[in-house]
Parts: structure tokens; sequence; C-alpha cells
């Protein structure tokens, strides 16, 4: 497997993608790329995006989504950018699968997206899905399709910024919305991943009394949104994501659930993912340094796991929350996982990412596959 990135800033949506071709021909040494991903800001012209790709290289599997900032080894941090990473190599095969209407009917996207991938035996799956539904009933779901194959699923939701709206998915030469586009790789190549956060459980504990699904109706018996005023006063319908609630799960381990908005009516709350009735919950606190920890520890996670010889990508799906809160700090969480692989010895491996509205994996490499809340995800793969 060889992965090559190509990133432009231009803000003029042809120059930017002929940008990024540019780059990425001058490294693949005449090599035809097997797979794409994509991911830009959300004030470009994707379906020129696509189609310059898919005349470049007619019929290229490509997924991705809108993003609310994206991260290279090549421009470090942007926020409004094109960024553009494919695979080549003999040693990889590649099939993709397209689900629509997401929120609609999760079982039915799914199916229609894995049955378009026929006999598989994939060793990761790439996603960026539509954030339209309880991601968590996606992934679980997508989970059993595989019967019984370990496939990790890694990748994040689609983000626009702070708009809560206007996010969109590709698929080959496609814009989507509300969709659940796949890309599994499968062949001689190794991946690993490691997950950080730096948002940690404070104050008292409670109880989720009443839940369907991703809805909060109540917390100790009071309605979810009385119960966050009480802490956090009133807060901005677009600043809900920067607090998130620490879930304790069956395992007894403390999850992230980031609320996405609030029912004025009633005061639930609707979160980024599962929160069972039941469950013990806090709230959470953060500084800087934290969350910049976080990011160090997934990609060193990422790293010691790795069991391959030459990691050639590392990809990261990384909180958009964790760059509101970041502020002008932003840039140094890329520049510090650049510097663990650095300090390992891989100064050339490329970095290609986006700040994403959930992120997905599991929680170790041998755990279910899982998915989550103002994390850092660090993904390598490699020979």
């Amino acid at each position: 497997m060889r992965a090559t990135t190509g990133h432009s800033d231009d803000p003029v949506s042809l120059d930017a993608i002929e940008d990024t071709i540019q780059q990425i021909e001058a490294s693949l040494n005449g090599e035809t790329p097997k797979a794409a991903l994509l991911f830009c800001s959300v004030e470009y012209e994707h379906e020129v995006l696509l189609q310059r790709i898919q005349a470049q290289w007619p019929g290229l599997p490509l997924v991705g989504a809108t993003s609310d900032g994206e991260i290279s080894s090549r421009l470090g941090f942007r926020d409004d950018s094109v960024l553009l990473t494919v695979f080549s190599g003999e040693g990889i095969r590649v099939h993709a699968g397209l689900g629509k209407n997401l929120s609609q009917d999760v079982d039915a996207a799914i199916d229609s997206a894995v049955s378009q991938m026929g006999q598989i035996d994939p060793k990761v799956c790439l996603t960026t899905f539509a954030p339209s539904s309880d991601a968590s009933v996606v992934i679980r779901g997508l989970s059993d399709r595989f019967q019984g194959k370990r496939c990790p699923i890694l990748g994040g939701l689609s983000g626009d910024h702070r708009e809560f709206g206007h996010m969109v998915e590709f698929f080959g030469g496609e814009v989507v919305t509300d969709s659940l586009p796949l890309l599994f790789l499968e062949g001689d190549f190794e991946v690993s991943w490691g997950i950080g956060s730096g948002w940690t459980p404070a104050g008292n504990e409670m109880i989720v009394t009443s839940s369907d699904g991703n809805v909060v109706h109540t917390i100790d018996g009071k309605p979810a949104m009385d119960v966050y005023r009480e802490t956090y006063d009133e807060i901005p319908h677009d600043f809900l994501l920067e607090f998130p609630l620490a879930c304790k799960n069956s395992d007894g381990e403390w999850q992230l659930r980031a609320p996405l908005s609030h029912d004025v009516e009633t005061g639930s709350l609707t979160f980024a993912g599962a929160v069972m009735e039941g469950a013990p919950v806090r709230f959470t606190e953060v500084f800087d340094d934290g969350l910049l920890r976080g990011s160090e520890d997934a990609m060193t996670r990422a790293l010691d796991d790795f069991a391959g010889t030459t990691p050639e990508l590392a990809l990261v799906f990384t909180c958009a929350a964790r760059k509101w809160v970041l502020g002008s700090e932003a840039p140094k969480e890329i520049d510090l996982m650049r510097a663990v692989a650095a300090d390992r010895g891989w100064i050339d491996m490329d970095f290609a990412g986006l700040y994403c509205f959930g992120e997905i994996a599991p929680n170790e490499q041998t755990s279910p596959n899982g998915f989550h809340n103002e994390t850092c995800v660090s993904v390598i793969l490699g020979k």
C-alpha cells in the first residue's frame, strides 16, 4: 500500500482541486490510484471537485465529506481547504458502497451499502457518514453485517462550520446528503488506531431517568436541559457540542456523548450517540493542555499498536468541538501528532484528516466497534 495526499486552500474550487491533483500526480510515479478520500469545507463547489477527480481517474472509488476544518502534513491546519488522499499499490483491493436516506431507515441504508460490496475479507472500513441518526445504532448495525468477521470501522461524521445543517457526503462522483458511504480495504497492509480526549468527568454522579436512543428526556427526574442550565447557565444552541456528558457504559467505562440540540418545549436533549436509560452520568471539564495531551495520546497509542514496519499514512478524525475550545491553539493539534511520529523516526509519514461531528473507532485493537464524541482518533495504515 502507498498513500499520497494533496492539500490546497485556494478559494476557487477548480483551482484548488487542480492543485491537489498535481501534488498527488507528482508523487504517484505513473501509478493509478485505487481509492480516494476527500475532505473539504462546505464553501466549495463540491460537484466541481468530484467531476475533476473523476476526469483525472475515471471510476475511482471515493468516499468523503465536508468538515469543520482540514489537517495534513502538507499545509497543517486549515479552516477552508480541499484535502484529497489516494491509495495505490498492488497489495490492496477496494470495495465501496453507499446507503441513502439514513435517517429514514438505518437498516435499509446499511443493507444497501453492504450489498454493493460482494464477498470480501476487509481489514478496515473507512467511513464519513451523516450525523442524521443515532450513530451508535449505525455502527452496531454495520458490525452485525460482518457475520463474525473482525473489521474495525474507523472514521467520523460529516460536519460544517457550526451550522449543523450544511454538511454533505461524497461517493464516487456524487454529492449526497443523509448518507452512509463506506470504503472497505483489504490486502497486504497493516492498520492500527488510537483514541484520546481531554475532557474528564467532574461533579456529582446523576442518573438518566428517561431516554429514547440518543434523546435524553430527564436526568434525576428533571428535564435534561434544565439540569444543564443549573450547571452551565444559558448555553447558545451552537455551543452545546462543547459541553459533553460523561456516560458510564456496561463495562464501567466513562464514554463521552455530545449534545447536538434541545427541544424548547420539553427540555429534552438530542445527543450524537445513544445514552441509555438508567445510565450514571456526570458533567465534564476540559483544559487546553488536556485536549492536546489527548491528541498526543491518540497518536502514541496508534503507533504503539502498529504491527507493520513502514507506516504510510496517519488519518486523523478529530472532533470539531476540540477545535472550538482550542481556538487559536488548534494548529498545535496536528503539530503535536506529527512530533510524536517524528520522535519515532517517521518524519516523512503523510497526515490527512478532518474536524468532524463524531468519531468512530473501537476503544482498543480487540474491542467492539464504537462511536465517540469529543475525541481524537488517529489511524495508521502501512506495510
